[in-house]
């Protein structure tokens, strides 16, 4: 007799069978199901981030390709040793400016 007493509480429309299900599916799914929502969401984020990096990857793979063809010629490979790796010709003096206000790579 309780439960009757406590089905009678309850309205009508959340009563209904099609509600109970499409309730019970939601709650199943949150949290019982291997493939619940916050999971889902949870990874969706996760390939957003995963998306932007590869994006930047590329973009860098692309800029190194510019200098690698860039470094196929003498003048730009002798101006680049001299620049990024302080090298010299022989009886030469090197004398090295330091920018405080210039940020390198």
């Amino acid at each position: 007799m309780k439960i009757k007493e406590y089905i009678d509480k309850i309205p009508p429309q959340f009563r209904n069978r099609y509600v109970l299900v499409t309730v019970f599916f939601f709650i199943w799914m949150t949290f019982f199901d291997l493939s619940r929502f916050p999971r889902l969401w949870r990874k969706s984020a996760e390939r957003e981030l995963l998306l932007e990096e590869k994006a930047d990857l590329d973009q860098k793979i692309k800029d190194n390709y510019k200098k690698l063809e860039l470094l196929q010629d003498s003048t730009y490979l002798d101006k680049f040793a001299r620049e990024k790796y302080m090298m010299k010709k022989a009886k030469e003096d090197l004398f090295v400016i330091v920018d405080s206000t210039r940020v390198e790579d």
